[in-house]
């Protein structure tokens, strides 16, 4: 039941706050409350002593947006500026794939199965990206089983069949 009690408290008071500082934008004639506005709410309120405290806080905040932002700029400069082509990313993430799957089997033996026929998979030139004229939804639809609704059982030339 306390906690009831002080969880209706920190409602309470976040509703006051956050409708003193609306009034204050509004007489600024601003749309959005900023910082400063609850700032001043907090002022007006008589909570003056929890400014320092939300300063810290909002500071704490951009510092965390700010260094996300920043790891975000920095993973998009570092896939501009790899030089690989669409073709050898699929190639590796379809390595990997199959890596993983691997390394999944519940035994030595089946991950050794699955690694040999990947590897033979690659030596006998299949491709691993669908044959120009193939469509890439058309290939995501074979390997779930869709495409036989779609073409009525009949697949592509060169793709897997269903028969």
């Amino acid at each position: 039941e306390a906690f009831d009690v002080l969880v209706n408290c920190c409602t309470e008071f976040v509703q006051l706050l956050s409708s003193e500082a609306n009034e204050v934008a509004t007489k600024n004639q601003k749309c959005m409350v900023q910082p400063d506005h609850v700032m001043t709410a907090l002022h007006e309120l008589g909570f003056g002593e929890f400014q320092g405290s939300v300063t810290a806080a909002w500071e704490e905040h951009k510092e965390e947006v700010k260094s996300m932002s920043d790891h975000r700029a920095a993973m998009k400069k570092s896939h501009a500026q790899n030089d690989y082509t669409e073709e050898e990313l699929i190639e590796m993430q379809n390595q990997m794939f199959a890596e993983a799957r691997a390394r999944a089997m519940t035994s030595e033996a089946d991950a050794a199965n699955m690694a040999a026929s990947y590897q033979a998979h690659l030596q006998a030139g299949a491709p691993s990206l669908p044959s120009a004229g193939h469509s890439t939804t058309l290939g995501t639809a074979a390997a779930s089983g869709v495409a036989g609704s779609i073409s009525g059982g009949k697949l592509p030339t060169g793709g897997p069949s269903d028969s």
